[in-house]
């Protein structure tokens, strides 16, 4: 620096020229005030440039969330409606699946708005040109009619890949605001669904659970709709399930009914693309009601659909556990078994089926309620705000279903089980039926002395008296009538139900057989009661139809199912049995020549002439009716003959006992 009076250079930090004494501090502060000006000035620059920089890095992000958040939101304006159909016996025995989808009318179809995709598989013989049994097709329906877009090999429907694989074709292929999808055969309860004809195999819950775990759906991109053309899948465990995956769940806690008049998909043809799951559920069970109406079969059977809100599963299932956590199962063992045993179990009474052991969640905790009050109202009221709407012709279906084992074998426990072992359904429920189900298989402790001097018969009425011990562990109670016959072989007239009074279980012996008569003959029908549904009293017995059309002889196996009203007997319908499959295949006696009663004889005594259960003989008494000749049903009184009564009691471990085999005076 140089000082400006005498241009002596100085150091840039003194303040006063050491030559001639000049100040120069004003200089000194002036070149400072510079360098920090610029300092400054560099400053202000770093800093703008931070700022566009994070103003850039943010107007990034935006453009990229906005870019995702328009793709999806996107709306296309259309619903994809997916049909998972295995045809199964369903289709080959009775064309009920093509019945269905020939019930989808082109022409009331919104295709503008509206695609339907079905998945076909499964089954030995279509009844139509689209689908083959030689293999798997994804098949759209057009206002051509249904064409096949996919042909693939033929795969088992009961593989979580192969309903995984459809899904994700759909859903990549037809992009849609809305999805639903329709499962479409047999259904087990809480193991699963489909039955496919060539693999014999079943999609249990878990493999379903696997499958969507593979999809497109999730917590935040769900399907609008899941539906169940199914049995029994009104399970709070298939809802388990689906609940991530999809906002509603419809589905039957019970037998669902076909038959190749079926017209249930006719619903599809008013679906528009503003209904919510709901609506959609509202649409289908009104459209089966009218079905169910359409065969005559409303008010008569056990029936039932309802809509599930899937969103408040987990709160259930959080209740559910709060509440079976408490409950000591050892403890409670006898209340417990006796409220199982006498509840009402889905398939038993319409299909003769135990195995699956369904009961309905909402009378189930209902039941239990003197348990725990408080806990069990918050299920109550979860329940009720969850099911949207119940269409049921008897009191005790909510809805809502769950799996209790008690009926079925142990093979079929751990193969629930095990599907409970997956799919993370109420940890604390899962360990009270484990519970349950060990103590029932444990020993009894119910004596085996019902014998003959406890029985009595007087005004008409066969009763027997139980010890104060054995009242407690009286489960239900039954009483059998037998016919004996000329080669000392017995055949059933009727088993039903018995009441126990105090220590009194009794049953009234007039006005409880039932007869088929034409101009020709009469005689009874082994009939063997079922639970009422709404005001009537239902009787179940085995039949065969058969037919002969030049030269072919064709037969069909069913169930009849009797109605008591007002001492009346009505027909309430036939359902097929056939290899043990459950479903709702309706048998339409006009289609046959002849009905007939098979009477199996049984041995009921050994050597000694104890009584040692039922054995099959090789006879039977054969009745056969002519259908064109009409015949007559009617409730009756024991006539002349020889016959004898039994009690068959049931303790709360599932073991069944007899008292003696009494002679009917």
């Amino acid at each position: 620096m140089i000082c400006k009076k005498c241009g002596t250079m100085i150091d840039s930090n003194t303040f006063v020229c050491p030559n001639c004494g000049e100040q120069v501090l004003q200089s000194n502060l002036e070149t400072m005030n510079t360098s920090n000006s610029k300092k400054s000035s560099n400053n202000h620059r770093m800093i703008i440039l931070l700022l566009l920089f994070v103003v850039v890095l943010l107007l990034t992000a935006a453009s990229i969330i906005l870019v995702f958040k328009d793709k999806k939101n996107e709306q296309v304006n259309k619903r994809t409606i997916m049909i998972y159909m295995c045809g199964s016996n369903l289709e080959t025995d009775a064309g009920i699946a093509t019945a269905d989808l020939e019930s989808i009318d082109p022409t009331m179809v919104d295709f503008d708005t509206t695609n339907i995709l079905v998945y076909t598989g499964g089954t030995t013989t279509w009844h139509n040109n689209y689908a083959s049994s030689n293999s798997n097709n994804i098949i759209e329906l057009t206002e051509d009619g249904y064409v096949v877009v996919k042909e693939e090999e033929k795969k088992n429907l009961g593989d979580s890949e192969t309903f995984s694989s459809f899904i994700n074709y759909v859903y990549e292929n037809y992009k849609a605001d809305k999805y639903d999808l329709i499962i479409y055969d047999h259904g087990m309860g809480a193991l699963g669904s489909i039955s496919d004809d060539f693999s014999n195999d079943f999609l249990t819950a878990f493999e379903m659970k696997e499958a969507l775990e593979k999809s497109y759906f999730n917590e935040n991109n769900k399907m609008e709709t899941v539906l169940f053309r199914t049995c029994l899948n009104g399970t709070s465990e298939i809802a388990s399930v689906f609940a991530p995956y999809a906002n509603y769940m419809v589905a039957s806690e019970e037998i669902t009914r076909g038959n190749a008049y079926s017209d249930v998909f006719a619903f599809i043809n008013s679906i528009q693309l503003s209904d919510n799951g709901q609506s959609f559920g509202t649409k289908f069970i009104a459209g089966y009601k009218n079905y169910m109406e359409s065969i005559q079969l409303v008010g008569q059977l056990d029936s039932t659909y309802s809509i599930i809100d899937l969103s408040k599963q987990k709160e259930l299932e959080n209740a559910l556990d709060s509440f079976f956590k408490d409950v000591d199962v050892s403890k409670n063992y006898n209340i417990l078994s006796k409220i199982r045993a006498n509840m009402h179990q889905y398939a038993v009474d319409a299909a003769n089926v135990e195995v699956y052991d369904t009961v309905d969640l909402y009378e189930l905790m209902y039941s239990l309620r003197d348990l725990s009050p408080k806990k069990a109202d918050k299920v109550l009221s979860i329940i009720t705000s969850m099911v949207k709407e119940n269409w049921s012709i008897n009191d005790h279906s909510h809805g809502l279903s769950i799996y209790f084992p008690y009926n079925g074998s142990m093979d079929y426990v751990a193969a629930h089980f095990g599907v409970y072992d997956r799919i993370d359904f109420s940890k604390n429920y899962f360990a009270f039926i484990k519970k349950f189900a060990g103590i029932k298989n444990g020993t009894s402790n119910m004596t085996t002395n019902l014998i003959g001097n406890n029985t009595e018969m007087q005004n008409k009425e066969f009763s027997i008296t139980l010890s104060d011990e054995q009242v407690k562990e009286f489960a239900r109670g039954r009483y059998i009538i037998y016919e004996k016959n000329p080669d000392g072989t017995y055949g059933l007239v009727v088993r039903s139900d018995a009441k126990l009074n105090k220590n009194t279980l009794s049953a009234k012996l007039y006005n409880n057989i039932i007869k088929i008569s034409n101009d020709k003959t009469s005689t009874f029908i082994p009939v063997s009661e079922i639970e009422p549904v709404g005001n009537y009293k239902e009787y179940l017995t085995y039949i065969v139809l058969s037919k002969r059309d030049d030269g072919n002889y064709k037969s069909d196996n069913g169930n009849m199912h009797l109605k008591i009203s007002n001492d009346k007997v009505y027909e309430s319908e036939i359902i097929k049995s056939d290899k043990g499959k459950e479903g709702g295949i309706i048998l339409d006696p006009k289609k046959y020549d002849t009905l007939t009663f098979e009477h199996t004889r049984w041995n009921l005594l050994d050597n000694n002439g104890n009584y040692i259960g039922p054995q099959k003989t090789d006879s039977l008494y054969v009745y056969e009716f002519p259908i064109k000749d009409g015949y007559k049903l009617e409730l009756s009184s024991l006539d002349k003959g020889d016959y004898y009564c039994i009690f068959q009691i049931y303790d709360v471990k599932g073991n069944v006992y007899y008292s003696n085999l009494e002679k009917i005076n």
